[in-house]
């Protein structure tokens, strides 16, 4: 691992576990976990002092048993995945999709406008259904200038 090739392919694996890690203990730590008794400072400990070493660990058993050439092809394929990934996360969507509705597990529904509550599940239903009428995308926002354009685009 002394040539030039081999710590480029080591620094790429390594970055792009950090972000598969990252992403996981992201997801984890918003799932379950926010919210809860325990401070967002242990999230950033966490990062620092076991993602980085575990991504870095990672690449470089990779980087030692498999040869230099198909690294490249491997950084390609993950590096599609992640635009993918991102892709679909952009696009243009059912609003009904966004909800992650089974009749199986669920319990109630709740709107605390005048304290409305329904167990069953056709009101539910109807609500999935008007919804998937609509399509939305997610928008990031990050300046004025396109938040004037947005108002613009909505007719406002």
């Amino acid at each position: 691992m002394d040539s030039t090739k081999s710590k480029f392919v080591l620094f790429v694996w390594g970055l792009l576990f950090f972000l598969l890690y990252f992403r996981i203990s992201a997801y984890v730590w918003n799932r379950w976990i926010y919210g809860s008794f325990i401070p967002d400072i242990f999230f950033y400990l966490i990062v620092i002092i076991l993602l980085i070493p575990a991504a870095f660990l990672t690449a470089r058993f990779l980087v030692e048993k498999i040869p230099l050439n198909i690294h490249f092809i491997g950084i390609i394929v993950v590096a599609l995945l992640f635009s993918w990934n991102l892709y679909d996360d952009h696009r243009e969507k059912r609003l009904d999709e966004l909800f992650s509705y089974q009749t199986s597990n669920f319990v109630a529904m709740n709107f605390n406008y005048e304290g409305w509550r329904t167990e069953e599940t056709e009101p539910v239903e109807e609500l999935l259904e008007f919804l998937s009428q609509y399509r939305v995308k997610k928008m990031k926002i990050l300046s004025g200038i396109k938040m004037f354009r947005w108002k613009e685009d909505l007719g406002s």
